[in-house]
């Protein structure tokens, strides 16, 4: 009996408030089952009226329950704060005491059936949320069994490993499916399976580093070679479209006309080599001393440069986008090709001193 009143001082824990009566549950059960006291908790003890007719050894054990009772309603006592202690003062049973603050913070059997009711229906209907990690979730799992096994939910640990298996989203698929196929469900502990969850967490969170590293790579890796494809001067592109390369592509006659007009002598008027003065366009029309352009004179010249001004370059951007292919890089190419014979066109239309466009007839 002194061992359990030494052991009995040692045993401290935070005192009882009102608040977490689970928790203080769960640790005080502990301490009562250590000590040997958990079955004059449950049990209760009753004082007989007399003495008369035991035996010594009747009586011995006798004293034994009643020291037992004794240091139980002690813990208890110790164990709570003074606000709540006026509500086990006048107690002298710990049975008594501790059925007393169990009925208080946690309900008797009808309110602990009710809310058991609902902590089974949250189990059933529980999911980790898509923007929720593994550590909150477990604890959030592991907090609600905890509270069906302090309301007297007798739930195994099968049970709990299926509905670990079974809650989880769908990125968690190929991990679930291999510990379905390889282990045990009825041997398996719950600690092992998150200790899988976790593993493969984190072996998810590997892969995605190497993966944007990747990317930003080929990312890297395409610039530069893009750079390398894209002609140098008009004198490049005008190589590659004769040649029939890129460019071109089999428009080889375009680079040998172009050539031919190029050699020919200067219009007097214009100055361009792709006619001859007497076929100038611009033969007898004023000339702008300032743009050197023809159709107009310098006074016109702000408005047409106004005019001129409501229309925007467009230049081909880089995209920021991480993920690149070889179609990607052609594709720009043709792009180039586009632009190319846009501006050889319009430098054609400004042979013509107006025109008008047609549509076509359906």
């Amino acid at each position: 009996m002194a061992n359990i009143g030494s052991s009995n001082q040692q045993v401290s824990i935070l005192p009882f408030d009102g608040e977490n009566y689970d928790f203080w549950f769960v640790k005080m059960k502990t301490i009562f089952k250590s000590l040997g006291l958990w079955e004059s908790v449950v049990e209760g003890f009753t004082e007989p009226n007399t003495t008369e007719g035991m035996t010594e050894n009747e009586k011995k054990k006798l004293d034994e329950k009643r020291q037992k009772d004794a240091s139980a309603l002690s813990l208890i006592q110790r164990n709570v704060t003074d606000p709540i202690f006026p509500r086990i003062m006048t107690v002298e049973i710990a049975k008594e005491a501790w059925e007393t603050l169990r009925n208080e913070f946690q309900g008797d059997d009808k309110v602990r059936t009710i809310k058991l009711q609902s902590f089974r229906k949250d189990l059933e209907n529980m999911k980790m949320k898509r923007d929720e990690s593994l550590k909150d979730y477990s604890s959030r799992f592991f907090e609600l069994i905890n509270q069906m096994k302090t309301h007297g939910e007798d739930i195994s640990d099968r049970r709990i490993v299926e509905k670990t298996l079974i809650s989880l989203p769908k990125k968690f698929d190929p991990i679930v499916a291999v510990i379905e196929e390889t282990k045990d469900l009825s041997t398996l502990s719950v600690q092992e399976v998150m200790a899988s969850l976790k593993s493969y967490k984190q072996r998810m969170a590997r892969h995605s580093e190497k993966a944007i590293k990747s990317a930003f790579q080929s990312k890297l890796n395409v610039g530069s070679k893009n750079q390398e494809k894209k002609p140098q001067n008009f004198n490049q592109l005008k190589g590659e479209l004769s040649r029939g390369g890129r460019y071109g592509r089999g428009r080889g006659n375009f680079g040998r006309s172009y050539n031919s007009k190029n050699n020919s002598k200067p219009c007097d008027v214009c100055k361009k080599r792709s006619h001859d003065e007497k076929d100038c366009w611009f033969k007898g029309q004023p000339q702008c001393h300032r743009c050197k352009k023809f159709g107009h004179v310098q006074k016109d010249y702000r408005v047409k440069l106004h005019q001129q001004a409501s229309f925007t370059e467009e230049k081909e951007s880089e995209a920021s986008l991480f993920y690149a292919c070889q179609s990607a890089a052609e594709k720009n190419d043709e792009m180039w090709f586009l632009v190319v014979v846009a501006t050889i066109w319009q430098d054609k239309k400004a042979f013509f001193s107006t025109w008008t466009t047609l549509s076509t007839p359906k």
